[in-house]
């Protein structure tokens, strides 16, 4: 009955209201499994909302209940990212001693190390790193959590960065280092902690043997334990790269982390240094000990040339990391048209699924992406592919609310067949999100608006009891039977009566419907509005009975 619908809305309602009793009390009402099992796509969102308002209980029943913990809400933020930015260390603690991923980003490439630098959080910043979190990850302009910090004007932050190896000579994409924005800023302090780990200015001139400034190495005590060929990658110094490599060193030389120079250069973002060493015989396959390769770091980081570079290399474009993701599912997330597009063209498989089986087609329909959707689908993407949850692509382009991604997976229409073991179809997924005009698209697309749901509702019960008045007026065009029970025996106007939504209700008074019909329990649609308090709408149904000579005689 949707009077007492467990629906995953009610819950992010309740959670982001914080009323924990609410949320209780919804789960007293329903197994568990019914509400957060991995069965509901929703369940993600709760399941982010929890690290958002530290809620470690629920956290806890979600991942019991086989949530994907590193799921991602519409703007690319995990639990993880969430539990940083609000300070939850509780939820922080609890979600990193379950596994969950530092390395994801948002939609602006920002990471939860990131996240923490720009609010100068140096303890959530030192668990992230001990967590393995890549200091030089960079967001969508190319910055890293140094130049963030540098920018920023955060001595401590810099420092504490400095000592755990970031890159002092990085540079963003429009091609300042954090010594340059630091002496633009006039950042003494954090001048003389760049100098000394080692930055060079653009001006400097003093060389060492190797034609490598001589900060690079000798007077670098942080990269000791490293290969010279990886600090050069690392720090894009050309010169030192070229003279090292024609001294017989080791092209694929390993540095304690277990990275390449190649996987440094890549990480860093050094188009010139990549060729260079893809030139001179750098493994384009190797794995770190996470089983990523520099392919996916390079999708990842969004740079195309490093990218054309590795696939004309014979980088292996299907190949996944431990979440089972490849290069073009991190381009589908990250919604990079042209990378995608130039993957596809080169072979990348869309139809490759992460270990949720989760598609790139889905991750797309879930971003509401209608260009790299459309990408997937010329190129063979399983349109009726269904995931984990028993899914498909089209259902997350509707909940996404995307009317150019639901087209684009609707050209043929056997795709709007679509319904749930539950029996929920695309249209009372619109209706549930109350879009317009997705439920107009449908049902100019001839979608059957009369289909039922296990609890005996279909789409214009679902509208009325939401009192969504626009979309009942839609579907009075096609003539429902108004008066159509659900399993409970409630009528349209006992469900929007019982919620208190006055307008439907007078919509549906107005087109005829009957007041004085009764539900399983013997309630007409009176009685459910003043059960539930909602005086206005009682007086104007008992209006519309004393009006009508017709019913006034039957309710005599």
């Amino acid at each position: 009955d949707v009077d007492t619908d467990l629906s995953t809305k009610w819950y992010k309602s309740a959670a982001a209201d914080g009323h924990n009793l609410a949320i209780k009390k919804l789960d007293q009402l329903a197994s568990v499994k019914s509400i957060s099992g991995v069965d509901n796509p929703d369940t993600g969102l709760r399941f982010v909302k929890a690290a958002a308002s530290n809620d470690t209980a629920v956290l806890n029943r979600l991942i019991k209940n086989g949530i994907k913990i590193d799921y991602q809400d519409t703007a690319g933020r995990t639990a993880l990212y969430e539990a940083v930015i609000n300070n939850n260390l509780p939820a922080l603690n609890f979600l990193l001693d379950h596994g969950a991923s530092v390395a994801i980003s948002d939609h602006l490439g920002d990471t939860p190390l990131i996240a923490a630098v720009k609010l100068n959080n140096q303890v959530i910043t030192k668990l992230l790193i001990k967590h393995k979190a890549i200091v030089d990850a960079t967001d969508k302009y190319g910055n890293t959590a140094l130049l963030i910090a540098v920018n920023k004007n955060l001595p401590k932050m810099v420092r504490l960065l400095l000592a755990n190896r970031a890159n002092v000579n990085i540079k963003n994409n429009a091609g300042e280092s954090p010594i340059s924005v630091a002496s633009i800023k006039k950042h003494e302090d954090i001048i003389a902690a760049l100098t000394k780990s080692g930055a060079v200015p653009p001006s400097a001139k003093k060389r060492n043997k190797h034609n490598i400034s001589v900060s690079t190495f000798e007077a670098d005590s942080l990269y000791s334990d490293w290969p010279l060929l990886n600090v050069a990658a690392m720090r894009g110094q050309i010169d030192g790269v070229k003279t090292l490599l024609n001294n017989k060193h080791p092209v694929d030389s390993i540095d304690p982390d277990g990275y390449t120079p190649l996987y440094r250069a890549v990480l860093s973002n050094h188009p010139d240094i990549v060729n260079i060493l893809l030139s001179s015989g750098a493994d384009p396959n190797h794995l770190t000990k996470e089983s990523g390769s520099v392919l996916l770091m390079a999708v990842k980081l969004g740079n195309p040339d490093i990218v054309g570079l590795l696939v004309q290399h014979k980088s292996r474009i299907n190949h996944f990391n431990l979440e089972g993701q490849t290069a073009l599912y991190l381009c589908a997330m990250k919604s990079m048209n042209d990378i995608c597009s130039f993957l596809l063209q080169n072979g990348a498989d869309p139809n490759l699924v992460d270990k949720y089986t989760t598609s790139p087609l889905m991750v797309a329909a879930k971003n509401g992406d209608a260009d790299i959707a459309r990408f997937l689908v010329a190129h063979g993407a399983d349109k009726d592919r269904l995931d984990a949850h028993g899914y498909p692509a089209i259902w997350y382009a509707v909940y996404s609310g995307s009317i150019a991604t639901v087209m684009t997976l609707s050209m043929d229409d056997a795709s709007l067949d679509f319904q749930t073991k539950n029996g929920e179809t695309l249209l009372m997924k619109s209706i549930e999100s109350n879009d317009l005009d997705i439920v107009k698209y449908l049902l100019s697309k001839g979608i059957n608006a009369h289909t039922v749901n296990k609890n005996g509702n279909n789409a214009f019960l679902l509208a009325a009891s939401k009192g969504y008045s626009e979309i009942v007026n839609i579907l009075l065009d096609g003539k429902p039977d108004i008066d159509k029970r659900n399993s409970f025996g409630n009528t349209a106007l006992m469900l929007a009566a019982g919620n208190g939504h006055q307008k439907t209700v007078e919509l549906l008074l107005e087109h005829g419907s009957n007041p004085l019909l009764r539900n399983s329990s013997r309630e007409q649609a009176i009685d459910k509005a003043r059960q539930k308090g909602h005086i206005q709408v009682a007086n104007l149904i008992a209006n519309n009975i004393e009006n009508n000579s017709s019913l006034l005689k039957l309710f005599q």
